[in-house]
């Protein structure tokens, strides 16, 4: 099933380890070596660009691959695939995703075992609306509201203990310091 879905992203492999750089021959049907990409029972999202680079997204949120083409269009039928490993630093996330192609590959279905959720994705989560939230010019107060509630915080903010205020004042913090960083920790 090919489709282009509104929430598709594309990514570089130079702006995102995770993205599988590869290189697509045509193949053989006969060729047990190949994988047909549009035959697959999962989503495939191709944005082709004019210098025959492809942009594939395989699957959806959570349990998606992202690759990085050249050559043979996906699009064409069975492609033999030429890997792309570089780097020391991110070799490991793109190692990861090519052991998530090959099992596709395998077992034709997405292999959900091999995508692990993000611990830090809650936090994250939180920072991003922080960050919306002082955009709208919101003040610490209206954060912990958000958050806590107005009744636990009418309770507790100015209370016997100052957590909830200092819980708020490292989130922001840390919300700030990830604007700062251009968001590259979440592509990590």
């Amino acid at each position: 099933m090919i489709c282009a879905l509104p929430e598709s992203i594309f990514w570089r492999p130079e702006h995102d380890a995770s993205v599988l750089a590869l290189r697509a021959q045509p193949a053989n049907r006969r060729d047990r070596d190949t994988l047909d990409l549009a035959a697959l029972p999962c989503p495939l999202t191709v944005l082709k660009e004019a210098d025959d680079h492809e942009y594939v997204i395989i699957g959806t949120r959570p349990f998606r691959i992202r690759l990085a083409v050249t050559g043979a269009s996906v699009l064409a039928g069975p492609v033999r695939f030429q890997y792309e490993l570089a780097g020391l630093r991110s070799v490991e996330t793109t190692a990861r995703t090519l052991l998530r192609l090959l099992a596709l590959a395998r077992l034709h279905r997405m292999p959900r075992a091999l995508f692990h959720s993000e611990r830090r994705a809650a936090r994250w989560a939180m920072q991003l609306r922080v960050l919306d939230a002082l955009a709208m010019g919101a003040s610490q107060r209206d954060i912990a509201i958000s958050i806590f509630g107005e009744r636990r915080v009418r309770e507790e903010w100015l209370g016997r203990s100052d957590s909830m205020r200092l819980y708020v004042q490292r989130l922001v913090r840390s919300a700030r310091l990830m604007a700062h960083n251009k968001y590259g920790m979440l592509l990590r």
